[in-house]
C-alpha cells in the first residue's frame, strides 16, 4: 500500500467500537460503514453537507456539547458515543422541534411506511408536545406534472435543493425567509424542468415531495419488488419495479419505479423518462389480441392462425420470389432472445437482409463498439483530462451518463462540444464547436491527420488516399494536442451515428482512439444495440464483403415481405415517409409490436401483439458490455406474448432447426455461446468522398432531425405525465439568424419548406445555437410523420 494512503488511515473508537477512517471522513460516513445507524435528515451520502437539521448530534469526548456526524471530521483517538445519554437527549430534543410544525397526516401521506420523519418519531419522539400553539400552514409548490408537493410537512433539509445544484446542475429550488417563514420555492414560478427532477422525490425524507402519477394509490407495505433495468437507453440504470399486492386487486399493476443503487451505473439516481414511462404500458392503443387484414378489413385471430398465417405467407414469397424478397427490421431496444432468433430465423431462410440500426441514414459498416469498460470511468476524468462530445446532446439522451460527465467536468476535466447547436449544457464547457452533417466528418478527419502529426504517425496506407485533401486546421491541432496529451475519453452520440456516412466517422474515430489511446464510447440509441451487434443481427456477410441490404437500402426499394419488430416506423425510422411508403408497396407486412396506431393499421397485414419488456424475461447488453437480466413484473396484457416464444415457434412453423426451447434459460444459454465477444475494426469502403458537398440548389439547407428526449420510444410517447413535461409539444422549426436572413425569412413567423416533393408550413423561430447553413426540424413528432429523412437537404420555399 502506498505510504501516503497509510498515512490518510485516522484510527478511533465508536461506542467502544475501533474503527478506521480516512483523513477528511465524517463521523456519521464511517459509522454507515461499520453499521452503525446515527439518525440523519439533511445528510445525504452522494450531497454536499450543511448540518441544518441537527438530527445526527453525538457526543465526542472532551467536546463541550453534542457535535454534528455529518460536519465533524474523524481524528486520531477521537472516542464518538452514538447512544449515550447526551446523545439521545440531544436527538430527541431536535425530533420534538421538528414535530413542532409538522402535520399529523401520516395515515394519507404517501410517504407512510417509508418516510425518515415517521421512523425516527418512533425510535427518539417523545409521547407528548410541549407546544399547544397552532400548526404554522403552507402554501403548497405547483411543480409540474410529475412531482406533487406538501409543503407544510417540509422540514427545510435542503436535500431538494442541493440535489438540483449539485447534482441534476439546475438550481431550479430555492430557500427565502428564515425560521418559520421559510419557504423551499421555485425561482420565478416556472416548475421543474430537469430530465432528473423525480429524483427529488426520493432524497426527500418526509412527504414534502411525493410522485404526482402515484398520488393516493398504493401503500408501500401492500407491492411487490421486482429487480429491473431501465429500457430506454444504451445505460441500463438499476431499477426497482413495484406492482400492487394481488391481496388487494385480481390483477397485478405497476404502481411506480424507483432507484436501485449501482455505483458502477447510475449510483442512487434515475432519469424522469425511466421512473415515469411505466403510465405508457396500459395506454390504449394496447394491442391484446392479433389482428388480420382481409379484403380490407381488420379482424382478431387466434395466435395459431395468426403464426400459421405469417409462417405460410413467408414460405410463399421465398417459393415465388426468391428470400432476398425478404427483410428484418427491429429496434435497438429488441432483447438479446429475440434478435438472437429473428437473426436465426433469417439466417436459415438464407436471408441476409436485416438490422437493427434504423436510426441510421445509410452508409453504416460494422462497427466496434466501445472501449469504455465501464460508465463509472469517467467521473474519474478530472484535471488535465479531456472528453469530447460528438454528435451528442447527452443530458438528453443519456441523463444518468451526463452526471458523470458533470461530476468529471467539475472536477477540472476539460469537455468539448461537437455538435450542430449549441446545447444548453448543466455542467461547464471548455468550448463548444458548431458542425453538422459532411462538415462533422471533415472536422473529425482534421483530427485524426493533426493527431497522426502531433505523433508523427504515418496515415495507413488504406486512409492516404481517402485524406489526401484533408488538411488540418489550428482548432484540429489544439484538440488533438488536448486528447493526445492527456486521459481522453470521446463520447459518440446519437446525431452523430444517423448521419449518412456514420460508418466513415466512428471508423475515423476508431483510428484517432488507437494512436492516441483515447478511450471511446459509443451511446447508441435504444438500449440493447451492443447485445444486437454481438448477436449479428445486422446484413450478412459473404466472402468478406456485405450481401444483404442495410436499413436504408431495404426502404430504397421495396420488398415483397417485411418483418417489423417492436418499433414504430413512422416515429422511430430515420426517415418516416420512405418507411411508410415503402411498407405500402410491400405485399406483406408483419408488425410484432405491443401498441397499434393508426398508420400501422394502414401499411400492416399482419399484427402480433408482443409484451414490453415488463412483461417478459430476457438480456440486454448495455453499451460498455454488461449482461444484464431481468424478469416479468406483471402479468400479460390481454392475449399478448413474449415475442421470442412467438419466434420460437415460427421457427418451427417454417420448417428450421434449433428452435425448440423448453425454457428462456435454454435460450440464453445458446446466444451465451455464439456470442461475438469481440468485433473487429472493419475499414468502410474507401471509394472517392466528396468532402465539400454542395447543395443541389440553393434554396437547400440540411436538416437537423433528433428526437425528443420523451419521444425516444412508444412506451415513453404514451406516458402522458413526460408529455405534458415535455418542453416539446408541438413542431417548431428553428434557424440561425444568418442563415434566415440569407434565405429572406427572417421576419416570417411560419416557415413553408419541402421535404420528399411535399410541401409543409410549420411554427418558425429564429435561434442561433442551430449551425448556420442548416434546419432543426424536430423528429418523432406527430407532426413530423410525413416528412423525409432526418439529416436529409430541405427546401426553403420562398
Amino acid at each position: 500500500m502506498p505510504e501516503q494512503q497509510q498515512n490518510d488511515k485516522i484510527y478511533f473508537s465508536i461506542d467502544g467500537k475501533q474503527v478506521e477512517g480516512r483523513k477528511g471522513e465524517s463521523v456519521i460516513a464511517v459509522a454507515d460503514r461499520y453499521g452503525i445507524y446515527i439518525p440523519r435528515f439533511c445528510y445525504h451520502e452522494k450531497l454536499s453537507v450543511v448540518a441544518n437539521c441537527r438530527m445526527c448530534l453525538v457526543e465526542v469526548a472532551k467536546a463541550p456539547k453534542t457535535l454534528p456526524a455529518c460536519a465533524t471530521q474523524i481524528m486520531p483517538d477521537m472516542q464518538v458515543f452514538t447512544k449515550s445519554k447526551a446523545t439521545v437527549a440531544s436527538q430527541r430534543a431536535i425530533m420534538e422541534f421538528l414535530l413542532v410544525n409538522h402535520p399529523l397526516d401520516c395515515p394519507i401521506c404517501d410517504k407512510g411506511g417509508e418516510c425518515e420523519l415517521q421512523d425516527l418519531a418512533m425510535g427518539f419522539g417523545h409521547t407528548e408536545s410541549k407546544f399547544h400553539e397552532p400548526k404554522r400552514s403552507v402554501d403548497d409548490e405547483n411543480l409540474g406534472p410529475l412531482i406533487a408537493t406538501d409543503m407544510t410537512r417540509c422540514i427545510h433539509c435542503t436535500r431538494c435543493i442541493r440535489f438540483g445544484t449539485e447534482i441534476a446542475g439546475i438550481p431550479e429550488l430555492g430557500a427565502t425567509g428564515r425560521g418559520e417563514d421559510m419557504r423551499i420555492e421555485t425561482y420565478l414560478e416556472r416548475g421543474l424542468h430537469s430530465e432528473l427532477s423525480g429524483n427529488c422525490i426520493d432524497v426527500c425524507p418526509v412527504g414534502a415531495l411525493t410522485s404526482r402519477p402515484f398520488r393516493y394509490r398504493g401503500r408501500s407495505w401492500g407491492f411487490n419488488q421486482h429487480i429491473a433495468f431501465a429500457s430506454h437507453d444504451c445505460i441500463g440504470s438499476n431499477q426497482y419495479i413495484q406492482t400492487i399486492n394481488k391481496g388487494y386487486e385480481n390483477k397485478t399493476e405497476i404502481m411506480r419505479v424507483l432507484p436501485k443503487k449501482n455505483e458502477s451505473l447510475n449510483q442512487t439516481w434515475l432519469s424522469d423518462r425511466d421512473r415515469f414511462s411505466y403510465l405508457g404500458l396500459r395506454h390504449s392503443d394496447r394491442l391484446t389480441q392479433p389482428k388480420l387484414k382481409r379484403n380490407g378489413i381488420w379482424q382478431s385471430i387466434s395466435w395459431e392462425e395468426a403464426l400459421n398465417e405469417v409462417a405460410d405467407r413467408t414460405i410463399k414469397t421465398i417459393k415465388e420470389h426468391g428470400a432476398k424478397e425478404c427483410g428484418f427490421l427491429l429496434s435497438p431496444s429488441t432483447t438479446n432472445e429475440e434478435g438472437y432468433l429473428l437473426t436465426k430465423i433469417a439466417k436459415q431462410l438464407k436471408c441476409p437482409n436485416i438490422d437493427y440500426r434504423i436510426y441510421s441514414s445509410g452508409g453504416q459498416k460494422e462497427i466496434n463498439p466501445s472501449t469504455f469498460s465501464t460508465i463509472e470511468d469517467l467521473s474519474s476524468l478530472s484535471s488535465k483530462k479531456t472528453i469530447l462530445l460528438l454528435g451528442s446532446y447527452i443530458r438528453h439522451e443519456q441523463p444518468v451518463a451526463s452526471i458523470r460527465v458533470r461530476e468529471a467536468s467539475l472536477a477540472g476535466a476539460d469537455v468539448f462540444s461537437i455538435n450542430p447547436k449549441h446545447y444548453d449544457w448543466n455542467f461547464p464547457i471548455c468550448e463548444s464547436i458548431q458542425v453538422a452533417h459532411d462538415n462533422m466528418l471533415h472536422f473529425c478527419a482534421q483530427v485524426l491527420v493533426s493527431a497522426c502529426k502531433i505523433k508523427k504517425l504515418p496515415l495507413d496506407d488504406a486512409w492516404k488516399n481517402l485524406l489526401k485533401k484533408i488538411r488540418s486546421s489550428a482548432k484540429s491541432d489544439e484538440l488533438a494536442k488536448k486528447i493526445s496529451e492527456n486521459a481522453s475519453c470521446i463520447i459518440v452520440g446519437e446525431y452523430a451515428q444517423s448521419l449518412h456516412n456514420a460508418g466513415l466517422l466512428i471508423e475515423i474515430i476508431n483510428y484517432i482512439s488507437r494512436i492516441t489511446g483515447t478511450d471511446k464510447l459509443l451511446m447508441t440509441p435504444g438500449c440493447n444495440a451492443r447485445g444486437l451487434h454481438m448477436i449479428g443481427a445486422i446484413p450478412g456477410q459473404k466472402d468478406g464483403k456485405t450481401s444483404g441490404l442495410d436499413c436504408h437500402a431495404l426502404l430504397e426499394k421495396p420488398k415483397k415481405m417485411l418483418w417489423i419488430h417492436q418499433f414504430e416506423p413512422e416515429f422511430d425510422i430515420f426517415n418516416p415517409k420512405r418507411a411508410i411508403t415503402a411498407l405500402k408497396n410491400s405485399d406483406t407486412v408483419v408488425c410484432f409490436t405491443p401498441f397499434e396506431t393508426k398508420a400501422m393499421r394502414e401499411y400492416a397485414n399482419i399484427l402480433l401483439p408482443i409484451t414490453p419488456p415488463s412483461e417478459m424475461s430476457g438480456t440486454y447488453i448495455n453499451a460498455m458490455g454488461q449482461m444484464q437480466s431481468f424478469q416479468a413484473s406483471q402479468e400479460h396484457l390481454g392475449d399478448s406474448k413474449p415475442g421470442w416464444k412467438c419466434l420460437r415457434v415460427l421457427g418451427t412453423l417454417l420448417g428450421l432447426e434449433g428452435f425448440v426451447f423448453r425454457a428462456i434459460d435454454e435460450l440464453q444459454q445458446e446466444i451465451n455461446t455464439n456470442l461475438v465477444k469481440e468485433m473487429p475494426d472493419t475499414l468502410p469502403d474507401m471509394n472517392q468522398l466528396d468532402w465539400q458537398k454542395e447543395p443541389v440548389q440553393k434554396s437547400l439547407v440540411h436538416r437537423i432531425g433528433i428526437k425528443p428526449i420523451y419521444r425516444v420510444d412508444g412506451i415513453v410517447r404514451r406516458a402522458d405525465a413526460l408529455q405534458q413535461a415535455s418542453a416539446v409539444q408541438k413542431m417548431v422549426v428553428r434557424m440561425h439568424s444568418k442563415t434566415a436572413k440569407a434565405f429572406k425569412v427572417d421576419q416570417r413567423i411560419k416557415l413553408r419548406l419541402r421535404m420528399e416533393k411535399k410541401s409543409f408550413c410549420f411554427p418558425f423561430k429564429i435561434d442561433d445555437n442551430v449551425c448556420e447553413g442548416c434546419i432543426d426540424i424536430p423528429t418523432a413528432l406527430v407532426e413530423s410523420r410525413e416528412l423525409g429523412g432526418t439529416s436529409d437537404w430541405v427546401e426553403i420555399l420562398a
